[in-house]
């Protein structure tokens, strides 16, 4: 397994605890840092956390500048995005219908999504579907999907000045 999917399979692992015991995720972009050695001698991967809480779109947008300017300054080469989320599913082929958001989908469903961003322009995203019973979480049994994909957008590229398509 290449090192990067132990860190993905561990911060999934983590998320979805946090989600069992707390009944939420706050949403939040970890970084890395690169390799550093450890008090104990152990080199270790160095990360950085940034929570992320908004309430509104205009502050989503104020998140993910403040998120630019920390991968800029930072010369991250790698960070996770992980969130609850809404999604739905549809199949233009057997429904068309026109793009409505999830969260005022009648057949949503709540999910964490976890996305790890790669310097060379690579992505995968995490979904990871649960239901809700009261203040209890439950994850399990739910089918986890998981995308690789090139973005449109992503902070790195933007930094490097090309044009979003």
């Amino acid at each position: 397994m290449k090192p990067e999917n132990k860190m993905l399979d561990h911060i999934v692992r983590c998320a979805k605890e946090c989600m069992t015991e707390t009944g939420h995720h706050v949403p939040q972009v970890m970084f890395e840092h690169g390799m550093t050695t450890a008090p104990d001698g152990k080199e270790v991967c160095a990360l950085g956390i940034m929570l992320c809480p908004f309430e509104n779109d205009k502050e989503k947008e104020k998140i993910l500048m403040a998120i630019k300017v920390l991968v800029k300054k930072t010369g991250c080469k790698r960070y996770w995005h992980i969130s609850e989320a809404w999604m739905a599913k549809a199949d233009p082929k057997k429904n068309p219908m026109p793009y409505i958001r999830p969260s005022r989908c009648v057949n949503r469903e709540e999910c964490i999504i976890i996305c790890e961003f790669n310097s060379d322009m690579n992505a995968t995203m995490i979904i990871l579907p649960f239901t809700r019973v009261g203040k209890r979480i439950n994850a399990d049994g739910k089918e986890m999907d998981k995308f690789h994909f090139k973005p449109k957008r992503v902070i790195t590229r933007m930094e490097e000045g090309e044009e979003d398509e």
